[in-house]
């Protein structure tokens, strides 16, 4: 990348950090599009396997800073298509599908390159196995929606269930949503279009979610 002011002569007129340099592949070049990429500072965390691949435990990790690749501490068990988000140093990493509720979710320390597990304290229903998935990290909390909505508080380590669903909705799509402020919209895989308020911990329909304009729908980033 260069400024929007000057031009580079030739392939070798390098203009210190504001240009692009050849960066070397992963040898597991199959998963970088697929895998949950972390960015802690000057690296980059590619974790597991893609989501239509194989699982992998495996952790790779790109310095920025001399353009290599290093390997990370690998998970304790092989995961695909997880979902990875980073608070206050951790790395959380939650599998959505797993049968076995003990190794659902695992949180990898940065400063001592380790993984403990995260169990379900808290949450005596706790089951996976029907669509679980996280859908935001707000005021340093995880909230997780699955028959009931939980949060996760990483001070007291212990889950809290929020509020149940006051609709009945199929399945909530993971990918087909925004976040306006401190609501979260989604679509259901009826088409209906619900919004959750972290303030008041609850689902509720939109109305005129049935509009024609909303029978085909996209999904876009918000700023503002």
């Amino acid at each position: 990348m260069k400024p929007a002011n000057e031009t580079l002569k030739d392939d070798y007129d390098i203009l210190g950090d504001y240009s692009l340099v050849p960066v070397p592949s992963s040898p597991h070049t199959h998963q970088v599009d697929y895998s949950p990429t972390i960015v802690v500072g000057s690296e980059i965390y590619l974790i597991g396997g893609p989501s239509k691949g194989p699982p992998s435990s495996l952790v790779r990790i790109l310095d920025c800073r001399s353009h290599t690749w290093l390997d990370g501490p690998s998970m304790s068990v092989p995961r695909a298509g997880a979902s990875a988000y980073y608070i206050h140093g951790k790395i959380y990493v939650m599998e959505r599908c797993r049968k076995d509720d003990d190794n659902w979710m695992e949180v990898l320390d940065i400063k001592t390159q380790t993984w403990s597990p995260l169990l379900s304290h808290g949450a005596t229903e706790f089951r996976i196995r029907s669509g679980w998935f996280i859908i935001k990290l707000f005021r340093g909390n995880i909230y997780v929606i699955g028959s009931k909505n939980y949060v996760y508080d990483r001070n007291k380590d212990t889950w809290e269930v929020v509020k149940t669903h006051d609709l009945r909705f199929r399945c909530i799509l993971a990918a087909d949503g925004c976040v306006i402020k401190n609501v979260t919209y989604r679509y259901t895989s009826d088409g209906s279009l619900v919004r959750f308020s972290y303030n008041r911990r609850g689902w509720v329909r939109v109305k005129g979610w049935d509009l024609e304009l909303l029978r085909t729908h996209r999904r876009y980033k918000f700023s503002g």
